[in-house]
């Protein structure tokens, strides 16, 4: 099964996952932190799913926002959100189309992007093509998991081997376990892997650090929760710059 396929198929559960603790109080809130200041700025959301992370960025400011995915169908959810607030959104492979059809951006965001590379030449792919569309000193937002297992927290990862390029399937299901979301392949890749292939895309970069959002009553987050979400965080985030 494809990408394509696989987000076609779990388009709705995969929006209700967003509410899973590792979501809503590490993901979006780390998101949310590492865009800085976009007011005015155009961005291209790539990897858009449903628009989730689109919303964000024209929440937070930004003044042109395109949102592209590879799945008509979570693409079509977003459009249906989408009533007149200023984001256009279209159906894109960002290792086969050519995205400068849309113009230049000052920032590009992919929230989960790189990790559904099966080759490093896919990854290659990718990055050429987000620097492609950048302006000159534009950012490149890049959120990618870890393919960390965090079952006690919803979170299950399981691989084929622990050779570069072996295929991980990503279940994510409620704390407890009662109740699967969805489930996605991905694919590991090393930390250095990845610096590698930024570094030969013509991108300086610096990897920025998580938010674990603090507790509170609206923010049940636990001490443990925070101490391993902050140890062996299940994403990394890189700001990279043309």
């Amino acid at each position: 099964m494809t990408t394509r396929d696989e987000y076609n198929e779990i388009k709705q559960a995969y929006e209700e996952s967003k509410e899973r603790p590792t979501s809503k109080y590490v993901l979006i809130p780390s998101f949310v932190s590492a865009l800085g200041d976009i007011k005015g700025l155009d961005v291209l959301d790539v990897a858009c799913g449903s628009g989730y992370s689109t919303r964000l960025v024209k929440r937070y400011g930004a003044n042109r926002i395109v949102g592209v995915d590879i799945s008509d169908e979570q693409i079509e959810m977003a459009i249906e959100k989408e009533t007149q607030r200023g984001i256009d959104y279209f159906v894109a492979d960002v290792i086969n189309d050519d995205l400068t059809y849309h113009g230049e951006f000052d920032m590009v965001t992919a929230m989960m992007l790189l990790h559904y590379s099966k080759t490093k030449k896919e990854i290659d792919k990718m990055l050429n093509n987000i620097f492609s569309v950048l302006k000159p000193g534009g950012i490149y937002l890049n959120i990618m998991s870890n393919n960390t297992n965090y079952e006690q927290y919803g979170v299950r990862a399981t691989a084929e081997s622990e050779e570069e390029g072996a295929k991980v399937t990503i279940e994510l299901c409620s704390v407890d376990f009662t109740k699967k979301f969805c489930e996605f392949t991905s694919y590991y890749w090393e930390k250095q892997t990845y610096e590698e292939a930024f570094r030969k895309a013509g991108f300086e970069f610096e990897e920025v650090p998580i938010i674990v959002a603090g507790g509170g009553a609206q923010q049940p987050v636990d001490a443990a929760f925070r101490e391993a979400m902050e140890k062996n965080p299940f994403f990394m985030i890189h700001r990279l710059r043309k």
